[in-house]
């Protein structure tokens, strides 16, 4: 059986800061979460209604991270949304790697000090 994530929550230490990246560079839609407990967060916004993919998450026990789980994005553009990193407040890591002839790949930091990567297919 081969199970395909189907959420993801990235830790971190400024909302606002982390939502004005992650549209400028991604373009994606949020929508604040009520707080629970000491949590709140913004749902990131699938193609449908109330179709939400993701979370960026403030509060206890999530704490950015260059080391832990890294997490990929696909994406059709890379070289497009690389240009869009630094002016966000990010900064590339290193990339375009290129992978066995078939993708490309870049690693990122965003502002919160999370290391993301990105992937494409398209070279």
């Amino acid at each position: 059986m081969f199970t395909v994530p189907t959420w993801f929550e990235i830790p971190v230490l400024d909302l606002n800061r982390a939502k004005t990246f992650y549209h400028k560079v991604f373009g994606w839609g949020m929508v604040d979460g009520a707080p629970q407990g000491e949590l709140c967060w913004a749902l990131i916004e699938g193609k449908k209604e109330k179709e939400y993919r993701g979370a960026l998450v403030l509060g206890p026990g999530y704490l950015p991270s260059a080391t832990a789980c890294l997490p990929y994005f696909a994406c059709d553009d890379i070289n497009g949304l690389m240009e869009r990193i630094g002016p966000a407040g990010g900064r590339i890591l290193f990339g375009p790697e290129y992978a066995d002839g078939s993708c490309s790949y870049v690693h990122f930091m965003d502002t919160e000090g999370n290391r993301i990567g990105l992937v494409s297919n398209a070279l």
